[in-house]
């Protein structure tokens, strides 16, 4: 993964790179509270006024990759490496899921095929949404097989934060979350299935307090949002005034 690791953002699927450097960028250039700590878009110097805030993922890729440049300096290694370091502990998570589901042998044989897989292997390295995911819901379903197991309150508010840290990090996660409470109500005991059902919600809730968050911070985020989801609903990929298909279709 750190193969070339300082090449500037020209290649392939690099867009991404060059996005959140932008972010990171302006909460260096503005100060994040002048942002009111939201995606920023403008690649050249501007005023509050003229700001494009972006608003279409969760915000915690663009914190973190801020705090890691803040130390490591703003560059095309610093924001790489947060990706690589988030791969390499997913990776090692899924060796500790696999190991404590099916022994060592078959742990070492996940994390090797996990590894291999173009979602780590190629895009393991770039900056993005997924790697940090990722890394959040290994860790979430580790805790979680142990507080199976044996339930604690500790274990049960660790899932809670790496939940919300998940969410926080790509809508998507949500979906993840939600299987596994299902899967609890299937096979945890009455006591569990109810702390599940609460962690659900929090995580849930934390979702819309995210989206409450971008709203107080612009007021055009909900619409923008109904927005983007109507306008991607056309066969045309991130065209806008391209006409737009129904459920049906």
């Amino acid at each position: 993964m750190t193969i070339r690791l300082s090449v500037p953002w020209f290649g392939y699927h690099d867009s991404n790179g060059a996005m959140f450097s932008i972010f990171v960028r302006n909460y260096q250039w503005y100060g994040m509270p002048a942002v009111g700590f939201m995606q920023v878009l403008n690649p050249a110097p501007t005023t509050p006024d003229q700001f494009h805030y972006y608003q279409h993922h969760p915000i915690l890729t663009a914190w973190v990759s801020a705090l890691f440049s803040s130390v490591a300096g703003l560059n095309e290694v610093s924001m790489r490496m947060v990706s690589i370091l988030a791969s390499m502990i997913s990776i090692t998570a899924f060796y500790v899921i696999c190991r404590r589901l099916y022994g060592a042998r078959v742990g070492w044989w996940g994390a090797a095929f996990y590894a291999a897989s173009p979602m780590i292997a190629y895009f393991g390295r770039m900056s993005n949404h997924e790697l940090l995911t990722l890394m959040f819901l290994m860790l979430f379903t580790c805790i979680l097989i142990n507080w199976l197991r044996k339930p604690s309150r500790v274990r049960w508010w660790a899932l809670l934060i790496f939940g919300i840290l998940a969410v926080w990090t790509a809508w998507a996660a949500l979906f993840f979350i939600a299987l596994f409470v299902l899967l609890t109500l299937w096979i945890g005991s009455r006591a569990q299935r109810q702390a599940m059902i609460v962690l659900g919600g929090l995580t849930v809730l934390s979702v819309i307090g995210l989206v409450a968050f971008y709203q107080a911070q612009w007021s055009g985020t909900i619409a923008d949002l109904i927005e983007v989801f109507i306008w991607r609903s056309s066969p045309t990929t991130l065209r806008r005034g391209s006409q737009s298909f129904t459920m049906l279709e």
